[in-house]
């Protein structure tokens, strides 16, 4: 599967795993982040999600040779899901994109945002603040 999903209690990670294309979005895998964040966005649980590539790489973008192939072109349409998948939502809870993050670092953040250690939109030194 090109797209992994991990929760871990509010904190939803989401895994792009495509190494034989530096993680490039085909139509497939577009459709596979669209639904992971329709999901997300729709478990009362989930506070946060975690956007993560595999393998060393973040996202190469769309996948140019899934252009010849008229099975896993991106959509194009202009109304609904993007090319890309969820890029023309607007999530209502935060999303972050871990680019250039090894997936220990991302586990940190991830034990961190839900032991509320870390709190979004606070900087670091805030962040042990209670209200």
């Amino acid at each position: 599967m090109a797209v992994h999903v991990e929760t871990n209690g509010p904190v939803t990670t989401v895994i792009l795993s495509r190494p034989d294309t530096r993680n490039a979005v085909d139509r497939p895998t577009a459709e596979a982040l669209a639904d992971v964040f329709r999901a997300f966005e729709a478990d009362d649980g989930a506070r946060v999600a975690v956007l993560y590539g595999d393998h060393g790489h973040f996202c190469a973008g769309a996948d140019l040779k899934a252009l010849a192939d008229g099975d896993r072109v991106n959509r194009l349409e202009p109304n609904g899901d993007g090319p890309m998948g969820p890029t023309r939502t607007t999530p209502a809870k935060p999303v972050i994109a871990a680019i250039a993050m090894s997936l220990s670092s991302v586990s940190v953040i991830t034990n961190a945002l839900r032991l509320n250690r870390l709190k979004l939109g606070t900087s670091p030194d805030q962040s042990d603040e209670r209200e």
